[in-house]
């Protein structure tokens, strides 16, 4: 029997919780082809079979419910040591600095400060572009960034990890036309101006969710929240700002978006220079902030 591997150990725990292989990839943020290899691999390696189908749902056969309940206490103790040993984690760093865009949420970049403030080590967070930030931690003037994928390959000469995803909602002023049409079409929505949230310095920014021909870009909340009620606009917002939305800018019913009326964004960690445990800090930050 070959050896089994730790990737396999842990598609196979979630995999049994979430009874389902798209879950279980959203959960581990794989995709759905490696989580569904992993668990067959496994069933490969043991020579009996896992799990069995049940409508739109993976049950535990009667080994598989055996196996999982040694595999969660065996991943539970894997877990318990990951956090031991990355509290010991100890580094002469004074200082690191993280740039990151508009959409990623406060809660993580507290979470995040809170950490380094732990282990006595100085944050900087500056918001710019995606554009600005890859040169900054090209050159060296920035060690992290965080910011949206641009669905593109990543620039070769950059590291990076999948973050969790963030949810975005399109929002118009409660006068708007556009909140006459439940749903909302994309058609509609691309007729009118669109104030895109975001440091962006050029339209060659693949950045996501461009729909109107006519758009602006504004990289201050208030002055696109008054560009919204001044004229007809509408915008994409990360949902992690609602709180600070005023009751007068109202969320759009669009045909595309899920019950919660959000699309998904998928956002990046990107290095240059493969600084030792410090992603994993950042992401780990990231994690509890979640």
């Amino acid at each position: 029997m070959s050896q089994i591997t730790l990737s396999q150990l842990t598609a196979f725990v979630t995999v049994a919780k979430k009874k389902n292989y798209s879950k279980a990839a959203a959960a581990l943020r794989k995709d759905r082809k490696t989580i569904s290899e992993q668990v067959e691999y496994l069933e490969l390696n043991l020579g009996y079979k896992l799990f069995e189908k049940s409508g739109r749902k993976l049950e535990l056969t009667d080994k598989g419910e055996k196996l999982s309940r040694r595999a969660q206490l065996l991943s539970a103790d894997i877990s318990t040591f990951e956090s031991f040993a990355l509290s010991l984690f100890d580094t002469d760093l004074e200082t690191l600095s993280v740039c990151f865009d508009e959409s990623i949420p406060q809660i993580w970049l507290t979470s995040l400060r809170r950490s380094c403030l732990a282990k006595k080590i100085n944050l900087d967070l500056i918001k710019v572009s995606r554009e600005h930030g890859e040169k900054l931690l090209k050159t060296a003037q920035c060690q992290f960034g965080m910011f949206l994928a641009k669905g593109q390959v990543i620039n070769s000469e950059l590291y990076w990890k999948s973050l969790p995803p963030v949810s975005v909602s399109a929002f118009t002023h409660q006068d708007s036309l556009l909140l006459t049409q439940v749903p909302c079409s994309i058609r509609a929505l691309a007729s009118q101006k669109q104030r895109v949230y975001s440091s962006v310095t050029s339209n060659t920014d693949k950045y996501p969710l461009l729909l109107s021909d006519s758009r602006v870009f504004e990289n201050d909340l208030d002055l696109l929240l008054g560009g919204l009620v001044d004229e007809p606009s509408w915008a994409f917002l990360p949902n992690h700002l609602e709180q600070k939305i005023p009751e007068s800018i109202k969320k759009i019913d669009l045909d595309v978006a899920d019950e919660a009326q959000s699309i998904q964004l998928q956002p990046v960690l990107l290095w240059a220079i493969p600084y030792p445990d410090y992603s994993k800090m950042i992401l780990k930050a990231i994690e509890k902030g979640n």
